[in-house]
């Protein structure tokens, strides 16, 4: 058998085969094998006509049953009937600690040595109890030197204002009637020695010296008068000032002593909790040194910041709801500064609580507030999510005759968890699905099951 002859069986030249394939045919094969392509090629081609034409019925048959199938059975939804609003309700929580209303880090107003310390860690103490004493022994050494000159301050004092005794006010007297009985011998010696020295019997040196002595007792007897004058009206009011004012600074200095010995014990300056204790006896202190640390826990206050468009609403004396741990509870506003916190840029609100707290405990106050929005209700079983970060829910329709279901657009305003206020192409008086959207979609015949 030759290959390329164009001529051989004439099988090159087959009608149906294009130039190309009838001399490939020709190169490839003889004429028994083309034949039988030919076969197969028919064969082929009827059973693709026969599928055809059997698809084509088949199309026909299905779209005259469908234009005979019954309506779907209508679904079942748990509906809402919506009502439009003007606003929603927020509650804000703002978050603050229990602070105790006193605080206080006691300590000696005086240096010295600690001989003694009265409480312990968590004891809880009244009002004037005794805290811790400091060695006193100089104090007291210090007291009794100035008690002992008090004394005898005021012993002389007492002298001043009593006057002199009996007998010294009689020694006085019994002075001056001898000065007044030597006076008068002596004048009337002066007589006689100037009756004589008239008559040139007595000398002249004589008449000087009884003269002189005269003189002499007579200032004497003026001593003792001014003397006896002194006794009989006693102490002088300058005299008497200053000893005042000496016993007056030996009594400041007693009072002084006093005070600091006073003060070498500490006291409890309210009802308290002792928080900590520094040190221990023996510990030699300085003036203002801290021995222990009061907390006062009764009528526990909490400190809380708020923002300022927050803080007006707040008014002193009225009662607010708080949460302390898991509890609620009432309390009282008692302050509200007047200025920011430089930190946190809120302002701090003080509330006294109704119930014991520990210092330091985290506290929340709930406030409510009003945003003014128009929308709806529905609960978040309600909503489902829609193209462009938008939401919709379901709407139901109702012609008549059948209840179907639409997409309605929604935008979320606020949520709480259960429910979510929108706004969107909705109106008051809209049936919403309420809960399973998962089992409809647009257009779907409904049956409501159950309305709230």
């Amino acid at each position: 058998m030759q290959r390329g002859n164009p001529g051989a069986g004439g099988s090159p030249n087959e009608p149906g085969l294009a130039p190309a394939a009838r001399e490939a045919v020709g190169i490839m094969m003889n004429p028994r094998e083309v034949m039988t392509i030919r076969n197969l090629s028919l064969g082929v081609g009827t059973a693709c006509l026969l599928l055809g034409v059997s698809a084509v019925g088949g199309a026909c048959d299905g779209r005259e049953a469908d234009s005979t199938a019954p309506e779907p059975r209508a679904v079942p939804v748990a509906v809402e009937t919506l009502q439009r609003r003007d606003g929603y309700a927020v509650e804000r929580y703002f978050t603050g600690r229990i602070v105790a209303r006193r605080t206080s880090d006691l300590g000696f107003e005086r240096g010295g040595k600690v001989v003694e310390i009265l409480v312990d860690e968590g004891q809880r103490i009244a009002a004037g109890a005794a805290i811790a004493r400091l060695d006193t022994a100089l104090l007291e050494a210090r007291r009794a030197v100035a008690q002992a000159r008090l004394d005898a301050a005021l012993a002389q004092r007492d002298e001043l204002i009593a006057g002199a005794r009996p007998f010294v006010m009689e020694q006085a007297r019994a002075l001056v009637r001898e000065r007044e009985a030597e006076l008068g011998e002596l004048v009337l010696r002066h007589g006689r020695v100037a009756e004589l020295l008239e008559r040139r019997v007595a000398a002249q040196s004589e008449f000087d010296e009884i003269e002189r002595q005269k003189d002499a007792a007579r200032a004497r007897e003026t001593v003792a008068r001014q003397a006896l004058a002194e006794l009989e009206a006693g102490a002088r009011q300058e005299r008497l000032a200053a000893q005042a004012a000496v016993v007056a600074q030996e009594e400041a200095r007693v009072a002084e002593l006093n005070l600091e010995l006073q003060k070498s014990t500490l006291f409890a300056p309210y009802d308290a909790v002792v928080s900590l204790r520094r040190l221990d006896e023996g510990t030699v202190v300085d003036a203002g040194t801290t021995v222990v640390r009061l907390v006062e826990d009764a009528a526990p206050e909490a400190r809380i910041g708020v923002p300022e468009s927050v803080a007006g609403r707040f008014v002193v004396g009225e009662e607010i709801v708080v949460q302390v741990g898991s509890r609620r509870e009432t309390a009282e506003v008692v302050a509200l500064l007047p200025e920011l916190d430089p930190i946190t840029r809120t302002r701090p609100v003080f509330v006294r609580l109704s119930q014991p707290a520990v210092p330091g405990e985290i506290v929340r106050l709930l406030a409510r507030e009003t945003v003014e929005a128009e929308g709806f209700w529905i609960p978040i079983s309600a909503l489902t999510r829609a193209p462009r970060g938008l939401w919709s829910c379901y709407a139901l329709e109702d012609d008549g005759r059948i209840t179907r279901v639409s997409r309605r657009l929604l935008e979320v305003i606020f949520t709480d968890g259960e429910r979510a206020y929108v706004s969107g192409t909705l109106h008051d008086g809209d049936r919403i699905v309420r809960s399973g959207t998962d089992r409809v979609v647009a257009g779907q015949r409904v049956e409501v099951a159950q309305e709230d």
